[in-house]
């Protein structure tokens, strides 16, 4: 019988998600499978003698569903059971933002009911990607990390610190308390991401979920509201895509420096 997961490791799959974990985080795999035929040709012949010279052994198995792969899943014939690395503890986080106000790390995403697993592994890899020092969710309500996740952000998750909270409205309070700036993207805001200053200082940016975006104790409880101005006739953009594009004006003003004035 084939192992199954516990509580603290998920099983992921496809190719670039497997080799994100073996390259970024090996101590996380815990097995990998591969169908029989897997590596015949191509693409998967030459990602399994690149296991093999890492000293990795791919266990065949009849069927990934077996292992826990979802049906339908696009898995390239190939999954891993990985240890949940990249959670982190709420009291341990809230200690490490609390305790390291100064500006110098970058920002944190927090993510309001935000559900898709799609949206969801694609902000985790905008995060990793542009900087962001954690991604921050409710854990009732918001989709937790699955494999789908895994590879929607193309592996990425296994560099992640994502914090999931009980409540988090009261998380932000006293994230603010400690000298955190509370900034939410809302579309009909007045003031663009660009006319805010977001770095040289300790900020929350927070989105909200694909149908509703942010909720109403949650727009209380911000500093500020921020939009993105769109000029197509699309006037609406996927939460993922808006992560990547405040997170990328974080780092622009990064960039320029302090003392660049802002638009």
């Amino acid at each position: 019988m084939v192992p199954r997961p516990d509580s603290e490791s998920i099983v992921i799959w496809g190719l670039h998600p497997v080799r994100e974990f073996i390259e970024s985080c090996p101590e996380a795999v815990e097995r990998v499978y591969c169908l029989p035929s897997f590596g015949i040709r191509g693409q998967g012949k030459r990602f399994k003698s690149w296991l093999k010279a890492r000293g990795v052994r791919a266990e065949e198995v009849k069927r990934l569903l077996d292992v826990g792969v979802s049906a339908g899943s696009i898995h390239q014939g190939i999954a891993a059971v990985v240890k949940k690395v990249w959670e982190v503890g709420q009291e341990e986080g809230l200690k490490a933002l609390t305790f390291s106000t100064s500006g110098a790390g970058g920002p944190v995403i927090a993510c309001d009911g935000v559900t898709d697993p799609q949206n969801f592994g694609a902000i985790i890899r905008g995060a990793v990607a542009l900087g962001a020092q954690y991604v921050l969710a409710q854990r009732r309500g918001s989709s937790p990390v699955t494999g789908a996740v895994v590879k929607a952000s193309s592996g990425a998750v296994a560099m992640a610190r994502i914090l999931y909270v009980d409540n988090l409205i009261r998380f932000l309070s006293r994230l603010r308390q400690a000298g955190w700036t509370v900034l939410g993207l809302d579309p009909g805001a007045k003031r663009f991401i660009w006319q805010e200053c977001l770095s040289g200082r300790d900020v929350v940016l927070v989105l909200g979920s694909e149908h509703k975006g942010l909720r109403k104790g949650i727009k209380m409880l911000c500093d500020d509201l921020l939009s993105i101005p769109l000029a197509g006739k699309v006037q609406s953009l996927n939460v993922s895509q808006a992560a990547g594009i405040v997170l990328y004006e974080w780092l622009r003003q990064k960039g320029a420096g302090s003392d660049t004035p802002y638009l």
